[in-house]
C-alpha cells in the first residue's frame, strides 16, 4: 500500500473539522478537545465519534459533482446503518484546497469509522471519545499507520 505523503499528513493536521450541532458551532482540531462536542455527545448518550468525508479520495481533487455524489453515498450509508450525524466542512489552512463537505458521526467506534473511511477512499479520518482526551487523526490505509 502507498504511504501517505508527509505534506498531506501535515495538511490534515492543520485542517479545522467543523460542524454545527444543536445550533452550536463545533471546531475540531487534532490534538485538541472541544467542549461543545463533549456536550453534544453527552446529550446523545454517545461515547465515541468520528469525522469523515467522501470527497477527494486519496487527496485527489475531483469535480464538485463527483464529490457531491460520493458524499451522498456516504450519508445514505450512515442513514441505512442508523447513525446520527451532523453535516460539516473540513476547512484546510491551505487556501489552495477548497473546504470538503463532511459528516460528524455520533456513536461510531474507531474500528468502524476507519473501515468507513477506507471504503470511501480516505487516507485518514478524525476520531475521539467522550471524556477520552483530544481528537486524533488516524490513518485508514497506507504504510506506517499512526495517529496524532
Amino acid at each position: 500500500m502507498k504511504a501517505i505523503p508527509a505534506e498531506i499528513w501535515r495538511a490534515y493536521q492543520a485542517t479545522a473539522y467543523c460542524a454545527t450541532v444543536d445550533g452550536e458551532n463545533i471546531r475540531i482540531r487534532p490534538g485538541e478537545t472541544d467542549a461543545t462536542l463533549e456536550r453534544a455527545l453527552e446529550a446523545r448518550g454517545a461515547t465515541a465519534w468520528a469525522y469523515v468525508t467522501a470527497w477527494n479520495p486519496g487527496s485527489q481533487l475531483l469535480s464538485r459533482s463527483e464529490n457531491d455524489v460520493r458524499q451522498r453515498g456516504l450519508k445514505d450509508e450512515l442513514e441505512r446503518r442508523g447513525f446520527e450525524f451532523a453535516e460539516g466542512r473540513g476547512e484546510p489552512s491551505d487556501t489552495t484546497w477548497q473546504p470538503e463537505e463532511s459528516v460528524l458521526i455520533f456513536g461510531i467506534d474507531e474500528a468502524n469509522a476507519v473501515a468507513l473511511g477506507m471504503k470511501h477512499g480516505q487516507w485518514a479520518i478524525v476520531v475521539g471519545k467522550r471524556d477520552g482526551g483530544p481528537a486524533r487523526l488516524v490513518l485508514c490505509c497506507g504504510e506506517g499507520a499512526t495517529s496524532v
